[in-house]
């Protein structure tokens, strides 16, 4: 009888204060009664579900505020690295369409001709640095991105099940507590 009396005197408690609150600004306090060992379970469980539904919410949005974030990066480089690879063959093309004909050989030995030859030697090594940061980009870093977004992904599908299955544990548990204490819940 004195067990059933001092779940009530909890449960009372916790419907009156409406929140752990009490119990967390005051870790002793002078009028308290030392807790049972139930109650230390119930006020555990229930520290457990508010604090858990709340923060696993918290964490999703963050999750997936980072999943959307990596994304949304990825895409940023695929872009960048197809402005780089265009960029790269119009710098090339425009290399090709001014270099001399063979047949203008002549005009090689001015400085000012070796120099714009020079100039478009410059422009088509220029395209190809261009051509490389493009393909080390679209290797490297647009790789290991979708591979990271990937496996967020599918670790963020398995986590999901089983924090739903503690919550619905955590939701039996309270319903089955009274049935085994042979108690009424009001």
């Amino acid at each position: 009888m004195m067990m059933h009396e001092e779940l009530f005197d909890f449960l009372n408690r916790r419907r009156s204060v409406g929140s752990l609150r009490w119990f967390l600004e005051e870790p002793d306090p002078p009028s308290a009664v030392p807790l049972t060992p139930l109650q230390e379970y119930l006020q555990r469980l229930l520290e457990m579900k508010m604090l858990s539904s709340d923060q696993f919410d918290n964490l999703e949005k963050h999750t997936q505020w980072g999943i959307d974030f990596v994304e949304k990066y990825t895409k940023f480089v695929k872009e960048r690295s197809e402005i780089e690879l265009n960029y790269a063959r119009q710098m090339r093309n425009l290399s090709k369409k001014y270099q001399p004909k063979k047949k203008d050989e002549d005009e090689n030995k001015y400085t000012w001709c070796r120099a714009f030859h020079s100039t478009l030697n410059e422009l088509n090594d220029y395209a190809g640095q261009h051509e490389v940061i493009a393909e080390n980009m679209m290797s490297q870093i647009i790789a290991e991105l979708t591979r990271y977004s990937q496996e967020i992904k599918t670790e963020r599908k398995t986590v999901s099940p089983n924090i739903q299955l503690i919550f619905i544990s955590i939701a039996l548990l309270q319903c089955r507590l009274p049935e085994q204490l042979d108690i009424k819940t009001f």
